[in-house]
């Protein structure tokens, strides 16, 4: 039931009934869930945040005075870099927060809400010390497993750029340079201080925020705590837990750094600054770390809050599509690449091209270029499920049915949306990657490289090739797709919304859901792989 004193027009009735939050979850699933949804809601935080963390990190590595003093403040790092490196300079390192971020999100909250179920009580609430415990615990585990590594590789990345000729080429040479010259065990470097500052943050953030829905709850678990309560309890979470511990991120900073060799452990370190510096130094960076830390908090636990169900769902049924479908989905661009005749057609047909692929590189090389899909898969169908299910809870009335005219224009807007976000660069990159496997000495040595290559040599734009009708032919898709199968359940259910629908029939009705969008626009499809056929003239 909701609280009379707030209409939340996002609600999805059906959900309660035969989706991801229907009652009765297994502990493993919930566990799961908890997890992957942590992790893409700290994906999601970092693209947000992270010029702050640049900023903060670049001013708590200045030295007092002299040479080793580069900034004057906040302002002046910000204009400094932007003019020497262009706007994309404050995210330079992103990519190393980006591959720590998703699981470090997913180890806290997977940590938290495994041992919040043991210590809850029947209503599923905790007592002040229960979530201090829990926040504790999930920030020391997310310390040890992931975030160390992760910062020290990140502060020394950001320190080489200090540099006047900085020295790690690329994410993977950087690390394979500090762990050359400076030993596996460096990547460990400032863990007491790390424990410290991850286990005291997660402990307030948690402790504030389940502290504050209950209050906003008064004692009633039903009562629904609005997305934008729940970002204002995240600013305040996320300012508390900066202000007391700041100065355990300057010294773990520092004992991360390329200059880490002055200091002998965390308590030398601490007392060197405090002698050397003064007392000032411990909050260095303090504001871009303060403005970062609450955008960081109000967004994981808004995204997490808000979309577990929808992300996790379609994250999930996104991978396992393509890893049950991509052989059809390579044969299908390989046979679209072909010519009608002349030395450019390869094979006869379908059979024939599994044939001789399988015959020249094994079955795995019916996966070739999975991993474009793969990266693209989960993003996608978050985004396809996500805009289907905002849609639909716009315009549903309170028995969760749509019209047919309110079906089409739901699956449309979702699949528009995610042929504009996601579905037409990984297509390029995807038919780009497939075709150039066909060449007798392909170029692209991995995703990255590959990436970066298309970018060079035909610009950011030619990811956006056959944006129209990449548009035409998701938004039409989709249409008919979720028109189809929301049909085909309703008539099954015979106007009885109780009426399970066995996962068999949903299966059938996703087939002839599938081969009725196919047959309708197989076209629309085939204009990135005429530019990838023509090397994207």
């Amino acid at each position: 039931m909701m609280s009379d004193r707030f209409y939340n027009p996002f609600q999805r009735p059906w959900m309660t009934r035969e989706g991801a939050a229907a009652p009765n979850e297994r502990k493993g699933l919930k566990l799961f869930k908890g997890v992957l949804a942590g992790g893409l809601a700290g994906g999601t935080e970092i693209f947000v945040t992270y010029p702050t963390e640049y900023v903060k990190t670049q001013l708590q590595l200045d030295g007092k005075s002299g040479k080793e003093k580069r900034f004057n403040g906040i302002l002046d790092c910000t204009m400094k870099t932007v003019k020497n490196q262009g706007f994309l300079g404050l995210y330079k390192g992103i990519s190393i927060l980006i591959y720590g971020s998703i699981p470090k999100a997913a180890v806290r909250f997977g940590c938290f809400n495994t041992i919040k179920s043991l210590v809850a009580d029947d209503r599923g609430q905790l007592t002040s010390r229960a979530s201090v415990m829990c926040g504790l615990i999930a920030g020391v585990c997310e310390a040890v497993l992931i975030v160390t590594p992760m910062e020290v590789i990140k502060v020394m990345f950001i320190n080489d750029n200090r540099l006047a000729q900085p020295r790690y080429k690329s994410f993977s040479h950087g690390v394979k340079t500090i762990a050359r010259e400076f030993g596996i065990r460096s990547f460990y470097k400032g863990l007491t201080a790390t424990v410290i500052k991850e286990g005291s943050n997660q402990a307030m953030r948690f402790f504030v925020m389940e502290t504050g829905k209950e209050r906003y709850r008064k004692g009633d678990p039903s009562v629904h705590v609005p997305k934008a309560v729940v970002g204002l309890i995240g600013v305040l979470a996320g300012a508390i837990s900066v202000l007391v511990n700041n100065p355990v991120d300057v010294v773990k900073t520092r004992m991360q750094g390329l200059e880490s060799h002055k200091y002998k452990n965390t308590v030398d370190c601490f007392s060197k600054i405090w002698r050397l510096e003064g007392t000032a130094a411990f909050y260095k960076g303090l504001i871009p770390r303060l403005s970062r830390a609450c955008m960081e908090v109000a967004i994981t636990f808004m995204v997490f809050d808000s979309y577990i169900d929808i992300i996790v769902t379609g994250a999930i049924t996104g991978v396992v599509n393509v890893f049950i479908t991509y052989p059809i989905e390579y044969v299908k661009t390989q046979i679209q690449l072909e010519k009608a005749n002349g030395r450019g057609k390869l094979y006869k047909g379908t059979i024939d091209c599994v044939t001789k692929t399988v015959k020249t590189y094994g079955f795995k090389g019916l996966y070739k270029g999975l991993n474009v899909l793969v990266y693209g898969s989960i993003p996608k169908n978050a985004i396809l499920f996500g805009s289907y299910d905002t849609t639909k809870s716009l315009l549903v009335k309170d028995h969760g049915h749509l019209t047919p005219r309110e079906i089409l224009m739901c699956g449309l807007f979702a699949g528009v949306c995610e042929a504009v976000l996601i579905v037409t660069p990984m297509e390029v990159i995807k038919v780009m990657f497939i075709n150039d496997n066909r060449l007798a000495r392909p170029r692209y040595k991995s995703f990255s490289h590959g990436v970066k290559t298309i970018a060079c040599d035909f610009g950011i734009r030619s990811l956006y090739k056959g944006l129209t009708p990449t548009i035409v032919k998701q938004g039409s898709n989709h249409a008919m797709r979720f028109f189809v199968m929301e049909t085909g359940k309703e008539r099954y259910r015979k106007g009885d919304p109780s009426v399970h629908v066995p996962k068999a029939v949903v299966g059938l009705i996703g087939v002839l859901a599938g081969a009725t969008s196919v047959l309708v626009n197989n076209s629309g499809g085939r204009g990135q792989d005429e530019d990838a056929r023509a090397g994207i003239s």
